[in-house]
């Protein structure tokens, strides 16, 4: 068989351990010499793992070009690169995008792995060095046509499917940049490199990770559920659910980043891991389909322009991009992804929209669920210190841990998912039930239900890897801590009701408790009277008389006709509607149609909803 390298007169050769990127660079005192090494074909390209001697003098380690002279004799070697390997041929599932997988190491001693397309190789070859030389690779300027000819007359057996980004390739296939987990060997897998000169990193067991990390969590719900949601991201597709968020908002240095530090850990080094939404401003499609499938850990929501969170918060979660068209005017494919992502902040995301001029939408409490960091407790954002005098003390112990132990937890849980897919769907299916049935309302609004299942997934993302063994947890610490922090989020959201309501519900609290004083108290006929001229209504035996034009000032950008029947339907009105309301002579005022609403009433309701 006449193989491309062949017809061009070069044999690629490499000598090299079979998984290159595990090579280590041997001892020089077992150095052999050339004659030991040359293949019986001459040229040919060859990898040298060791030094070596030639003619007497010591050759370094790396990619030779090893010819002939003009008299038919071997010629002495060229160096052409460190060594650098080619590990398989590289195509996507339609056997199309061709390309070839190279590794190697970096000067720090990193291994490195990137796909070189064919395309890129034969139409841009100084694109392809250029991303071998941003990788560590150190290449002889000289001799970098020798470099793609190794390449582009690579003759290598091994084959490897391309996937645009880490996660799920199929149902039994997880990728990563650095490694494959899968139920299936026949085929292996790569990510293309756009994306796969980063790798996740590891520190410490995780049997240590369990013992300094993970059991600091229990009795701390923020912790512990911020950890679950790392363990929940990569059973989005099992579950069949959408991507979304969470944020957690409370004053500055409360623990926030703590929350995500040790949900960090679970995967790589949080130092690296977390990021902040002013870097990702303007390439954050990218950043979230590098997290497919993963937890995406965004920190400091203030630094965000807070006009496109709106816009941003739907993206995140519906996990597609905007479609952009190239120079010629050809729609190029937008990312996409499927993940969670965690948020912090001083201020609340809906705060943060409105002060921004923008306007909260019902969708986007649901994408991106608020949280409140403070767990009341009198420790900021922890409940229990595990022996520590401070909640100072606890949060300088868990940025010391979670700098110690990382990045050992994640692909345990993957590959338990991989070797027990049926069970995995099992418990996902039971969990779920458990976890609304316990704490979210049968009458509940469907938004609120829709919240619901994704604190139900993190729960479940949870208690699946503690019955995997990866967290050291009992049985039902996730889902507690899960429930804690969705209590929590119905009490701060104020009802169970839809968003649009739970406004409603919300704007008449805050006038009758935060604006009471524009209330005139109506006075007996001996009493002297205090006029307001920016009055809301009136104030008479425990009840609360809105003017008309008080109750559309209090409901300025909802429908008058949907608030009246939402305070209807909620009892918070016992009289009619529309032109059944009553009529009261008001003081300055006379005759007019109003609303009244007692403050027996607003209490109940809210012992009703919350």
């Amino acid at each position: 068989m006449n193989s491309a390298a062949e017809k061009n007169g070069v044999t690629p050769v490499t000598c090299h351990a079979e998984d290159s990127s595990n090579v280590k660079p041997k001892a020089a005192d077992s150095e052999q010499t050339l004659r030991d090494f040359t293949p019986k074909s001459l040229p040919c390209f060859q990898v040298f793992d060791t030094a070596f001697q030639y003619e007497g003098r010591r050759m370094k380690a790396g990619l030779y070009y090893l010819g002939l002279n003009r008299s038919g004799d071997p010629a002495p070697p060229k160096k052409i690169s460190d060594p650098i390997y080619i590990e398989a041929k590289t195509r996507d599932k339609k056997s199309s995008k061709w390309g070839t997988l190279l590794a190697w190491h970096d000067p720090d001693g990193l291994p490195k792995k990137t796909i070189i397309s064919d395309s890129t190789l034969s139409a841009a070859p100084q694109s392809a060095l250029e991303v071998l030389a941003d990788g560590g690779l150190k290449l002889n300027p000289i001799h970098k046509g020798l470099l793609l000819q190794y390449i582009a007359t690579s003759d290598v057996l091994k084959r490897g499917v391309v996937v645009e980004k880490q996660g799920w390739a199929n149902d039994e296939t997880y990728v990563l940049p650095n490694t494959t987990i899968s139920a299936c060997q026949i085929e292996s897998y790569f990510i293309a490199s756009s994306y796969n000169l980063e790798t996740s990193s590891a520190k410490g067991t995780l049997q240590q990770w369990q013992e300094n990390v993970a059991a600091l969590c229990v009795g701390n719900s923020r912790l512990l559920f911020a950890t679950s949601m790392a363990f929940a991201a990569p059973l989005l597709r099992a579950a069949n659910v959408q991507g979304g968020g969470f944020h957690f908002f409370g004053g500055s240095s409360i623990g926030k980043t703590l929350t995500m530090r040790v949900a960090a850990s679970v995967i790589s080094n949080p130092d690296s891991t977390i990021l902040t939404w002013r870097a990702t401003d303007n390439g954050l499609e990218g950043v979230a389909a590098k997290h497919n499938d993963s937890l995406l850990l965004l920190d400091e929501l203030g630094q965000f322009d807070g006009r496109r969170l709106g816009e941003v918060a739907y993206m995140l979660a519906n996990g597609l991009g905007k479609a952009r068209s190239n120079k010629l005017g050809i729609a190029n494919k937008p990312f996409s992804w499927r993940l969670l992502f965690m948020s912090t902040g001083e201020i609340e995301f809906a705060d943060h929209l409105r002060d921004s001029g923008g306007r909260v939408k019902a969708g986007h409490e649901v994408r991106m669920i608020s949280i409140p960091a403070d767990a009341k407790k009198g420790h900021g954002l922890f409940e229990n210190l595990h022996g520590c005098k401070t909640s100072l003390d606890f949060a300088n112990q868990i940025q010391h841990i979670t700098s110690d132990f990382y990045g050992s937890a994640f692909l345990p849980l993957i590959e338990f998912i991989v070797d027990n897919k049926a069970l995995v769907q099992t418990m996902i299916n039971d969990l779920t039930s458990e976890f609304m049935t316990s704490f979210c309302p049968e009458n509940a609004d469907s938004q609120v239900k829709r919240a619901a299942m994704r604190f139900a997934l993190v729960a479940v993302g949870g208690e699946i890897a503690s019955f995997s063994g990866v967290t050291g947890w009992l049985k039902g610490e996730s889902i507690r801590a899960a429930g804690h922090c969705f209590n929590d989020w119905i009490q701060h959201r104020g009802s169970i009701h839809s968003h649009e309501e739970a406004e409603v519900i919300s704007r008449i609290r805050t006038a009758i408790v935060q604006r009471a004083h524009l209330f005139e108290h109506i006075c007996g006929q001996n009493q002297i009277r205090s006029p307001l001229s920016n009055r809301l209504g009136f104030y008479q035996d425990e009840a609360f008389i809105f003017t008309s034009e008080g109750f559309k000032e209090v409901m300025s950008g909802i429908s008058i006709d949907f608030a009246e029947q939402v305070l209807k339907r909620q009892g918070l009105i016992k009289h009619g509607i529309g032109k059944e309301r009553p009529r009261r002579r008001l003081p300055d005022i006379g005759q007019q149609r109003v609303y009244i609403i007692h403050s027996a009433e607003l209490e109940r309701c809210d012992s009703v909803t919350v």
